[in-house]
Parts: structure tokens; C-alpha cells; sequence
């Protein structure tokens, strides 16, 4: 049976629509299964050029599987995703990758045997307009650490060495939009508010994101946009300043 949400925002909804004319990606009643369990049930999402769009929920609301859906890791059975007004419904998940979707999963799944710097050439392409914003210099200028290990093996790193090696080798890829499946977990909270300064740098710089996370606190600072999904559906989107002013939203649904 579908869930239904009596905070579903159909006017915030509608207001984010005739905001966003030419959705960079564009998710529609998408339905996800593991087996025969639904996990996903109709899920609209929309992110914009521009934005940082934060996919909040509790764990097991459906979060990373909304990742995996959008890069078809997890494909699904019934909707449609549009990257750039372009249907990936047939494509594989690195043809997806190679028009313009980064993604950095939950567990980083770096090289652990190979160096910081293999690790980044391996994910080293330009983007689909053929752009190479982000150079193996400038990757290290962003991410000092990741330059100053350059010749370390991966596995050697900290967990937020290893968060920003994930990161950078997304970003060598020149994508369009990157998608950030719960950054801050398992981060001790200094390396965690490294991590979020590092993802509103990026917000300042131009770079399109979707931060799927489960810690509400910190996305405040770094989200233009929150969508909250709760059993497989989104039952809230809107603005960050609609987000603030509908506590009963984080009560209800991020147990915040």
C-alpha cells in the first residue's frame, strides 16, 4: 500500500515549480524494489541548476535508495528520471555518470590498495559539454590534505580523508550535479564540520548538489532547498525558509 502524509505540501510543491523551468535532474513517481519490497513509492524530486538540494529522512526512509534509483544501481521498475530534460530510464549507470551525474556513496567505496592520486585519475574524464573544471591541481588546492597524501595508499587514510577522496575523485569527472549519499556519517563532529564547510564551498563555486543525509543540522547551513522522505515518499519540498517555518515537519518526520 502507498503511504500517504497529511504534511504533504502540494502549494510548497507548486511554488518550487514555476521556480525551476529547465529541472537539471527531474525525478517522477519513481517506484524502487528490493525483491518484491517496495521502498520507493511515486517519488518526485526535482533539483535545479544551482541548487543544493537536501534529501532528509530518517534511516531506512528511503534516502539512498533514491541515489541508487537516479544512477540505476537500483533501477526502477515504474516512473522516470530525466538528467538535462533526458530520459536515463535505458541507460547503465556509468553512461549515466558520463552525461553528467557524479556520486559519492554512503560507504566511499574508494581503492584502498591504490594511492590518493590513483584513486582520483580513475575517476579523471571531462563533462558532457566537454569542460574540465576540475584538474588534478585544482582538486588538490580544494582538498589540501588529499595533496599532501597524494602518494599514500587510500586505505591509509582517516575516515575523512577517505570522505574527501571520494568527494575529489567525483568531482575529477566534471559532472553537472553530484549526488552525496549521507557525507557526514560515521565522522567524528570536527571532521564533520570540515566536510560541511568543504560542501558550501562547493555551493559558492557553482557546483549542483543533492545531499542525502539523516542529520538535519547539517544541511542548514549548506541547503537552498530540503525535500523530506519518509517510507519511499517526499512529504515535504520547498525552500529552506519554508523548511524552518514548518517545524511539525522535522517533529514529525526527523524526529528533531
Amino acid at each position: 500500500m502507498r503511504p500517504i502524509s497529511p504534511f504533504s505540501d502540494a502549494s510548497s510543491a507548486s511554488r518550487s515549480a514555476t521556480r525551476v523551468t529547465t529541472p537539471l535532474l527531474e525525478v517522477r513517481s519513481v517506484e524502487t524494489f528490493y525483491g518484491t519490497s517496495q521502498i520507493l513509492f511515486g517519488l518526485d524530486l526535482t533539483v535545479a541548476q544551482g541548487d543544493c538540494v537536501a534529501l532528509l529522512g530518517r534511516n531506512g526512509a528511503g534516502k539512498s535508495t533514491t541515489m541508487k534509483s537516479i544512477m540505476r544501481l537500483a533501477p526502477p521498475r515504474g516512473g522516470a528520471v530525466q538528467v538535462n530534460g533526458r530520459d536515463v530510464s535505458k541507460l547503465r549507470p556509468d553512461q549515466i555518470a558520463n552525461i553528467g551525474l557524479g556520486y559519492v556513496p554512503e560507504d566511499r567505496q574508494i581503492f584502498k590498495l591504490q594511492t590518493v592520486e590513483g584513486n582520483l585519475r580513475l575517476g579523471m574524464k571531462k563533462g558532457p559539454g566537454g569542460q574540465d573544471h576540475w584538474p588534478l591541481q585544482r582538486i588538490y588546492e580544494f582538498f589540501p590534505l588529499l595533496g599532501e597524501a597524494r602518494r599514500k595508499s587510500a586505505g591509509l587514510l582517516s575516515g575523512g580523508q577517505q570522505q574527501m577522496l571520494s568527494i575529489g575523485r567525483a568531482l575529477a569527472g566534471n559532472p553537472d550535479l553530484l549526488l552525496l549519499d549521507e557525507p557526514s556519517e560515521g565522522l567524528a563532529p570536527v571532521i564533520m564540520d570540515q566536510i560541511q564547510a568543504l560542501i558550501l564551498q562547493l555551493r559558492q563555486q557553482g557546483v549542483t548538489l543533492l545531499v542525502a543525509e539523516q542529520n538535519m543540522r547539517f544541511c542548514m547551513d549548506i541547503a537552498s532547498r530540503v525535500a523530506v522522505i519518509d517510507h519511499g515518499v517526499i512529504v515535504f519540498q520547498g525552500d529552506i525558509a519554508e523548511f524552518q517555518a514548518r517545524p511539525e515537519v522535522a517533529k514529525r518526520y526527523l524526529a528533531a
